[in-house]
């Protein structure tokens, strides 16, 4: 009986935690972010020789990313449609920059997701240039 009881307990107890715990959130890139901070950390020969932090919480800037595969930069200035795919923590992007420059042409910019959930994204990408190297992390958040 003893061990019915305690069985029953152990049972509750994990039911009880298991509902309890919170749910991951659903992450998806889908929707509009704001960029809230840039950080560019520059490299000469391997070592950091300059870090630059800007806030940007409020700015009008931002990038939007549709359901179906493409988007938009919003920024003062311009806008610009794009192309993505995500796979796994691999964004690409293909912007078009025909409207911004009025030659037809686009860049292809390959991004590494840090850190994605409902309310905030987090990515980085490297580019080098000989001995130089620049890492640019960008924190954004949704608007809802």
């Amino acid at each position: 009986m003893k061990l019915l009881i305690n069985g029953a307990l152990i049972f509750i107890l994990l039911s009880f935690c298991l509902y309890s715990c919170k749910k991951d959130e659903v992450k998806t890139i889908s929707g509009k972010w704001y960029y809230a901070k840039t950080i560019l950390t520059y490299y000469d020969a391997g070592r950091v020789y300059d870090t630059d932090t800007t806030n940007v919480s409020g700015s009008s800037y931002a990038i939007s990313f549709n359901s179906n595969g493409t988007g938009e930069t919003i920024r003062p200035g311009g806008d610009n449609n794009f192309t993505y795919s995500l796979s796994g923590s691999s964004l690409t992007v293909v912007v078009d920059t025909t409207s911004s420059t009025g030659q037809v042409g686009t860049v292809t910019t390959k991004l590494t997701i840090l850190q994605l959930t409902n309310s905030s994204l987090k990515w980085m990408t490297t580019n080098t240039s000989g001995y130089y190297e620049v890492t640019n992390e960008n924190d954004l958040v949704r608007s809802f």
